[in-house]
């Protein structure tokens, strides 16, 4: 039975309801939304660093906030702890914040971003869907893909849209 044709207004009406229900799990979650205004180039970074470690940016950002706020506390003195608890310290960025120097990156260790790895995400990295895309393309079972897909990320997608996952995640990974 084919899909009923919507109008973009019923269209409309039915992501803005997808998106509340949305934001209404992520408040219960305990998650805030924000709104920035970055460079492209911060963009891309965001983007790669959270595909190469199989975070959303959401998890990403979290990570990298959270070990920028630990770096930072440990270089603080006693009084500006205090200053800082209290909301009043203020700082320049310095022009080398919270970066590695150039000589010590070959022997800088992964990200430690194995606590937010606990739960899945709801939908796969990128990468992921790419690789599960080329292993259909090559003649790989299903449940050799889905396999794969729960021991890197913890779930498998519905079999019964098999055909139709396939073709959106090979779309999505051009």
């Amino acid at each position: 039975m084919p899909r009923p044709k919507l109008t973009p207004e019923e269209r409309a009406a039915r992501n803005a309801a997808r998106q509340a229900v949305w934001r209404e799990r992520a408040k219960e979650r305990g998650l805030t939304r924000i709104n920035v205004a970055v460079e492209p180039d911060a963009t891309l970074a965001l983007d790669s660093l959270a595909l190469v470690h199989s975070l959303t940016q959401g998890e990403l950002l979290t990570a990298l906030l959270n070990n920028a706020l630990s770096g930072l506390w440990a270089m603080l003195d006693a009084t500006e702890k205090s200053a800082f608890i209290a909301g009043t310290l203020r700082k320049p960025l310095p022009s080398n914040a919270y970066q590695a120097p150039v000589e010590s990156l070959e022997a800088a260790p992964p990200l430690d971003l194995e606590p937010l790895a606990l739960a899945p995400t709801k939908d796969y990295p990128l990468a992921l869907k790419a690789r599960a895309v080329t292993m259909h393309q090559q003649g790989e079972s299903r449940d050799a893909i889905t396999a794969m897909l729960i021991a890197e990320h913890g779930k498998a997608p519905d079999k019964s849209n098999w055909a139709r996952t396939m073709k959106a995640w090979g779309k999505a990974s051009r």
